[in-house]
């Protein structure tokens, strides 16, 4: 089960229990990470503000970065840093001259 799958079933019971602000919470999220299911499924039972939903949806960026994928392009840099930081180390220490 990914995140998105736990978010629809948390944003089902949210519903059901009329909690209206982890509902809009798991809606904005939804928004960010282009979670489709989630925001759908908003959509469907609440008609009104599903509109609102769509259009906001309509505004976004047409594939937006999501934050594991953010985090997954920092972890990648910094990984490539290590590497180029050990590589010149190891080359000074190559040429130092004997003591």
């Amino acid at each position: 089960m990914n995140a998105e799958d736990r978010a629809l079933t948390l944003l089902r019971r949210a519903e059901l229990a009329g909690d209206n602000i982890l509902t809009m919470a798991l809606v904005n999220r939804a928004l960010e990470a282009g979670w489709v299911q989630v925001a759908n499924s908003y959509i469907e039972t609440n008609p009104f503000q599903g509109q609102r939903l769509e259009e906001l949806w309509t505004l976004q960026d047409p594939d937006p970065v999501s934050p594991a994928a953010l985090q997954a392009q920092i972890t990648a840099e910094a990984r490539l840093r290590e590497t180029r930081s050990a590589k010149i180390t190891a080359q000074e220490a190559a040429l130092a001259p004997p003591t």
